[in-house]
This record gives structure tokens, sequence and C-alpha cells, in this order.
């Protein structure tokens, strides 16, 4: 069985151009459906991350725990409502999921005789877990204590482990902040900046000498 995901990057391409990516895959009954969907994540340290740093692509108080790939972290092309809206209906395929029904049916029907049991199973039960994700990844977590997620970084909220069951010392509390990733202009924060400094010149090896 054939299984893929689909990178989005809202920064470098509009809302309307992905959504039309997505519904051409479910109109398709011949293509199997992702496994996942994620946005692109600019991870720390990596070329990029530099360049979305450079462009000036990452949002302000943009902390590391919001490289989750289902948020907004980058600016992007549409106005970031658009943006924000088209992220919160992606981690469920809300709106969509009668088409998944009826793209789940339709490969059904084409690979019924040359699929094995487990091979469909697998193929329909991943469309599955892509339409009930929350359920799928925290079944027992309660949201009725927890703020609904923005999907946008500057606004999201930080979970219940940011904050310590018990009274702790003053040198202690930074342990339970996040680890911000850009200041409130967008600017690397200090949190990361040590750690991302480009690297000493050395002496050159025996090897690059020769």
């Amino acid at each position: 069985m054939f299984h893929y995901g689909i990178m989005l990057d809202p920064s470098t391409r509009p809302v309307e151009e992905l959504e039309a990516e997505m519904d051409f895959i479910l109109d398709h009954s011949e293509i199997p459906l992702p496994a996942f969907f994620t946005f692109s994540i600019p991870l720390l340290g990596t070329p990029y991350f530099r360049e979305c740093l450079e462009r000036g692509k990452l949002l302000p108080n943009l902390r590391l725990r919001d490289l989750n790939g289902v948020t907004i972290t980058q600016r992007s092309v549409d106005p970031a409502e658009r943006a924000v809206g088209f992220a919160r209906d992606l981690v469920a395929l809300r709106g969509r999921r009668g088409k998944v029904a009826t793209h789940s049916a339709g490969f059904l029907r084409r690979y019924a005789r040359r699929l094995s049991p487990l091979q469909l199973t697998t193929a329909v039960g991943s469309a599955a877990l892509t339409c009930l994700a929350s359920a799928a990844s925290s079944p027992l977590s309660s949201r009725l204590r927890s703020p609904p997620q923005t999907y946008y970084a500057p606004t999201e909220y930080l979970e219940d482990f940011y904050r310590p069951a018990m009274p702790v010392r003053a040198d202690l509390e930074r342990y339970f902040r996040p680890t911000m990733i850009t200041d409130s202009d967008g600017r690397i924060a200090e949190d990361v900046a040590a750690d991302l400094a480009p690297p000493l010149l050395t002496t050159p090896s025996a090897v690059e000498v020769l």
C-alpha cells in the first residue's frame, strides 16, 4: 500500500491553490488519500529556517512548541485570517468529509479485487484517522479545560505542562517557559540566538590543505 503525506505552504502559495490541490485528490478515487496533511516547518538550524529568518517570514513571538505542522508560523500570501481558517479546517478536513467518504467508497469499488483486505482497510482507515485527527492522537484529552486552538502562533495557548503543579523557586520558573524563537518584532529571540550563530571559522584540515 502506498502511503504519503501532503506538505502545504501558505507562505508561498495562496490558499485557493492549496485547496484546489486537495480537491483534485479527493475527486479522483484512483489516488489513495494522503496519510496526513502538514504545513512546511522551519525547523531550527536548517537551511530552510535560515531562509525564512533572512526573508522576515517568521511570525513574531514564535515559540518552539508552535512548530507542530498544523499552526501558522510564517507570514502567509493571503491575509492571516484566511490562512488561519484554512489551518483550522485542514486538521480534520472540515468541509470536505463528505468528499472523503465518497472518495473512500470509490477507492474500495475500484480496488476491491486488486488489493488485499488489509491493504483496503489500511487505505480507508488512514482517511478516517485524518478526519478524526484529534480524537485519534489524544482520545482521552479533555477539551473542556483547555482554550480552543487558534492555529496562529502569536496567539496560540500554552498547554498545562507549562504551568507548574506546585510552587517553584524563582530561579526555576524559566524551565516552565516556552522556548522563544522570535521576539515581538520578529527578530531572532535570545533563547536560541547563541545556538543559531554561524559556526566559527576553523583551521583547514589536512585533507583540505592537500
